[in-house]
């Protein structure tokens, strides 16, 4: 389940503590996905946004970031849904 709501001018680090603080539908164990979770979403043959949007509507053709930090201190994984581009750069936190 996702929630539709997005956020700019956040932290990651502030990012994993709002879903690991979220109530929402009923629900309390909301976290961001793993970096292969968001991997596993891309849709190739579709582009701006690179995800099958019969599922996830509204989805926003940018950068996503995931849980899984990147092995730089400053960085955390990140997917792009722009083009589904395969190049899975840490995006700057």
């Amino acid at each position: 389940m996702w929630q539709k709501a997005t956020f700019s001018n956040r932290t990651w680090e502030l990012a994993l503590a709002d879903c690991e603080g979220l109530n929402l539908g009923g629900y309390t164990d909301w976290r961001l996905p793993t970096v292969k979770e968001l991997r596993s979403l891309v849709d190739y043959s579709r582009y701006l946004p690179a995800i099958n949007d019969t599922y996830f509507q509204d989805t926003v053709s940018s950068i996503y970031w995931s849980s899984t930090p990147a092995t730089s201190a400053s960085y955390a994984w990140s997917v792009n849904f722009k083009y589904g581009d395969n190049s899975y750069d840490g995006w700057p936190l």
